[in-house]
């Protein structure tokens, strides 16, 4: 039997833990820890930021509940927040760590400690928790007699097309079977960037606007993913492209000049697993077309 301590006249058992990492999934996930003995005082749990309106509350066996984040003898320590509930069990030599529902993207990173107190020795668990994708949305909601622009215009090369010399001039009306190409990304407050994270990838509606004399903004079908980054889509509603002539031997490309339009909406989302609804308001950054220009050569 190994005993040690730091002190000299107090001695505790062993009591190392039968792992040293966890790793949980974010949906109904338990793991138990088991240490080598129970000669040991308190459990903490460390998570930095556990998301919004989240709470740690401490239950001792026998005891009433308060908050904070050490549970001294058995007992559980629930964290619980909009979009994470999880509880650690204390019974004995045994910790329990359950996860009822972490969503997100990405993993969060804990620690637990058991310390015996007498003697500050300590020993540390590293937990992980891989969250995942729990939110449905509800309804999306645009203010589209109210948007603004960042002033960036930018122009990029659609397509070409070459007449050859033999031929007579001909007229050009552009195509585009596979859409407009246009660039956007989305944004939110501070607060509600854990929601953004958790939506990346859902598919929204997103305004267009089909004549380029005025800004006629309505929602007319077209939809993107959600992305915090700069990505890229094909608008199948846009202003139509006006004909030019191409004279023969000549190669006329045309160019869409577009501007950097802001608008703001909402999305109502809702928690799979608590039933909760919730409002998150987004911006929505994202090019539209100003005019359309052509060169030749």
């Amino acid at each position: 039997m190994t005993l040690y301590s730091c002190n000299s006249d107090i001695f505790v058992d062993d009591f190392t833990p039968d792992v040293t990492d966890l790793v949980l999934g974010g949906e109904d996930d338990s793991r138990v820890i088991r240490f080598h003995s129970d000669d040991w005082t308190t459990l903490t749990l460390a998570c930095g930021d556990a998301g919004t309106g989240a709470v740690m509350t401490v239950t001792p066996v026998g005891g009433e509940p308060f908050i904070g984040k050490a549970l001294t003898g058995d007992g559980s320590i629930v964290l619980k927040g909009e979009l994470i509930d999880m509880s650690v069990t204390r019974r004995g030599a045994s910790v329990t760590v359950h996860v009822n529902y972490a969503v997100g993207r990405g993993d969060i990173h804990m620690t637990l400690f058991a310390s015996n107190d007498d003697t500050n020795v300590s020993q540390d668990i590293a937990m992980t928790i891989s969250r995942i994708n729990g939110l449905e949305i509800e309804s999306v909601d645009y203010t589209l007699h109210s948007w603004g622009s960042t002033m960036h215009k930018d122009a990029y090369e659609i397509s070409e097309f070459s007449l050859p010399a033999s031929k007579p001039s001909q007229s050009w009306q552009p195509v585009l079977p596979g859409g407009l190409l246009t660039f956007y990304k989305m944004s939110a407050f501070s607060a509600d960037e854990e929601y953004l994270s958790a939506l990346v990838g859902q598919k929204v509606p997103v305004p267009t606007k089909t004549r380029l004399d005025w800004w006629n903004w309505e929602l007319r079908g077209d939809s993107v993913k959600i992305m915090r980054d700069l990505s890229y889509t094909h608008l199948q509603h846009y202003p139509p492209i006006p004909p030019v002539e191409v004279q023969p031997g000549s190669t006329v490309t045309l160019w869409n000049v577009t501007e950097d339009i802001i608008f703001d909406f909402e999305i109502k989302v809702k928690n799979r697993f608590s039933g909760v609804s919730r409002i998150v308001p987004m911006k929505l950054s994202m090019d539209h077309t100003e005019e359309y220009t052509y060169t030749t050569k």
